[in-house]
């Protein structure tokens, strides 16, 4: 939903010169600072952009995902194929020590990352089909602990006024959060598309502020700008709804993405890379593993480590099979360089009961400038991502919102453990998170008076399709919904009431 600007304060900044091509943004929970007057906080946010030194990411190799009984009863197995592309899509890419770079590109396996994977399939654009797989990879990522890289390129730290003979002034200091992949530094540039922004105020409904960021030539540019799965193909500035935890995609029905792009895999690369070294302490589920093999102790040191453990404040007891051992819950520990998504069911479709699962690691901690490797497990009954199905009300509009997924307020900031408590990270992403689709698809939105009465807009569904001579598939299962009757609501054979 596009919303109106009333009144425009400044000028227009044009494309500053474009030092970098490329960027990323991190995400993490508010900070003080953030808030809705100056573009944070907002209806749809569940995060605030953060700086290098403050990223929150995953610390764990496997991280286990489900599905509810209300996504299976919508979506059906068409529908858990389609988001487990998605994963396909993560799980592909290698460690993140391994995507290398030759200066200007990120290499995967050998190849460039691209900078646009967004694609159009013409038959699913008529027929008015959202693809599942592509908006459930835009928030997976922002759940890997990525935020929008478009939106924050230019961004509002703080705004004031004054008044000076009978004159008042506004005032607005404008920072960068969005920063280079290959040299960590603040770049203009996302996915090789130079910005610069205007500040809009004020922005309607809301009241608030906030640096909108413009390509140079928008009509020329319109393939590749806004290219990021993240911001899902759009300009979240512009596309806000309004209810609480909500998003609306920037992609429109038809269109999809084939992968990730350079700068999405570059966030992901620096949360996760093995260089990326800070203070984090283990889940609370993670206990003490089983001995490494050939040894007669569960915590012989994998490396011969003579300082394997230091008695001190940072370390905790743990009681397990093998007796009484230390555990070193809260240490320096390098990224997790690789993260395997699985899947896991539930014993019915009643989904109450996961059938338990157990993953044992490898956890590495750094003292004295040597690794200190000890095998843990942790045994889950619930999965760390869980998709549903369901009634997530309706936007301004009116049209239902879309999405919905679990807020950064409950990941663990731990900028007091490695000494700048005034920072709004580093930290750790908590399991539990939650994504639900709207149930309330195929919609149709009316308005009256209209020179006929009927659908404006044509119907719009959630949709499975790539860029194959496939058909589109349709959801939900259960609605008796063909290709072929959503052809005859395209050219006008039917529509909604």
């Amino acid at each position: 939903m596009k919303t109106f600007f009333k009144s425009i304060l400044a000028a227009t900044v044009l494309a500053i010169s474009c030092w970098t091509a490329h960027a990323f943004t991190l995400l993490g929970p508010f900070k003080p600072w953030q808030v809705g007057a100056i573009g944070y906080n907002l209806a749809g946010d569940i995060g605030g952009p953060m700086t290098l030194s403050e990223g929150y990411r995953w610390n764990i190799p496997v991280v286990n995902y489900a599905f509810d009984s209300s996504f299976l009863y919508y979506f059906g197995s068409n529908g858990v194929v389609a988001v487990e592309k998605a994963f396909q899509i993560l799980n592909d890419l290698p460690p993140a020590a391994l995507i290398t770079t030759d200066g200007n590109n990120l290499l995967v396996n050998g190849q460039p990352v691209p900078f646009d994977t967004k694609r159009d399939n013409f038959d699913a654009a008529v027929l008015g089909l959202l693809d599942v797989k592509s908006h459930a990879l835009s928030i997976l990522l922002e759940e890997m602990g990525l935020a929008q890289p478009e939106r924050f390129v230019f961004t509002l730290r703080a705004r004031e006024t004054e008044t000076i003979n009978n004159v008042t002034y506004t005032n607005y200091l404008t920072i960068q959060l969005n920063y280079d992949p290959l040299r960590f530094r603040p770049t203009n540039s996302v996915n090789l598309v130079p910005y610069g922004y205007q500040i809009f105020d004020p922005i309607r409904p809301g009241d608030y502020a906030s640096a909108i960021e413009i390509p140079p030539d928008l009509a020329q540019s319109g393939q590749i700008a806004y290219s990021s799965v993240l911001s899902g193909g759009g300009n979240p500035d512009l596309e806000i709804p309004q209810t609480p935890g909500f998003i609306f995609s920037g992609l429109r029905p038809g269109q999809f993405f084939s992968g990730l792009t350079f700068d999405d895999v570059g966030g992901l690369r620096y949360l996760l890379h093995t260089n990326n070294v800070v203070v984090e302490s283990l889940l609370p589920d993670i206990t003490g593993g089983a001995p490494a093999t050939g040894t007669t102790s569960p915590w012989t040191p994998f490396l011969g480590s003579t300082n394997f453990f230091f008695i001190g404040t940072n370390f905790f007891f743990n009681t397990n099979l093998f007796g009484t051992n230390n555990l070193r819950i809260q240490g320096l520990r390098p990224g997790i360089n690789k993260i395997r998504f699985q899947r896991v069911n539930y014993d019915s479709l009643l989904s109450r009961t996961l059938n338990t699962v157990t993953n044992r690691f490898l956890d590495t901690t750094i003292s004295n400038s040597r690794p200190v490797i000890q095998p843990v497990e942790r045994r889950i009954n619930q999965p760390d991502i869980l998709f549903l199905a369901a009634d997530l009300g309706v936007l301004p509009g009116p049209v239902p919102a879309l999405l919905r997924r679990t807020g950064t307020a409950g990941w663990q900031n731990n900028d007091a453990i490695n000494g700048n408590a005034a920072q709004g990270g580093p930290g750790v992403i908590t399991p539990g998170v939650q994504i639900s689709f709207t149930d309330q698809l195929p919609f149709f939105f009316d308005t009256t008076p209209t020179p006929f009465f009927g659908s404006l807009f044509g119907i719009i569904m959630w949709g499975s399709f790539d860029g194959s001579d496939n058909p589109p598939i349709v959801f939900p299962d259960y609605s008796g919904f063909t290709v072929q009757d959503l052809r005859n609501v395209a050219v006008g054979q039917g529509g909604g009431d």
